[in-house]
């Protein structure tokens, strides 16, 4: 049998991943090079994150909005990971993306976290963000980066689609 015939969740699982990365990464860093500053970091991140769970939940709706069948928990969980995953590896390397239209991602992230502490914060975490700063611009991108990307997308939309498969669940009477 073929992936395809086996998953027929694997295709829309991959563009909703891919799409909704891709989304998120112009949001957040969007958002921080128009509006540097407090603003651009506040609504870069909250539009970040607001994406960062729909992959799970939109890609359980369209497997059980396309079959008109109710799917178990754990298939839920499998297509949730799945599109999750492909979020983390889409948002890892749309750095490259911004690399090549000359922007700095890391450089511009902990910039615009230097004026939200400046302006909350204390002289204890501005010290913290100059380390974390240092240590990126040593080590650049990295294999273990992608990896954390890749698992933490994953478990968190598969949280997200095992709740899909109880939100969009349908009554006896519909399916």
């Amino acid at each position: 049998m073929e992936l395809r015939e086996q998953n027929p969740f694997f295709e829309s699982a991959a563009l909703n991943g891919a799409g909704l990365a891709a989304a998120a990464s112009l949001i957040l860093y969007g958002a921080m090079l128009l509006m540097p500053g407090v603003s651009g970091i506040l609504l870069g991140c909250l539009g970040c994150c607001g994406l960062l769970f729909a992959p799970g939940l939109l890609t359980t709706r369209q497997h059980i909005a396309t079959f008109g069948e109710n799917i178990e928990l754990g298939r839920g969980a499998v297509i949730g990971f799945t599109a999750g995953a492909v979020f983390g590896v889409v948002f890892s390397f749309m750095d490259v993306i911004w690399g090549l239209l000359g922007v700095n991602t890391s450089a511009l992230f902990l910039d615009n976290l230097t004026t939200f502490i400046e302006t909350y914060g204390d002289n204890e975490a501005l010290d913290n963000i100059e380390d974390a700063r240092r240590q990126q611009e040593e080590t650049g991108f990295s294999v273990l980066g992608l990896l954390f990307s890749v698992s933490m997308m994953g478990i968190i939309n598969m949280i997200t689609g095992m709740a899909g498969t109880a939100i969009f669940k349908k009554k006896e009477g519909e399916l």
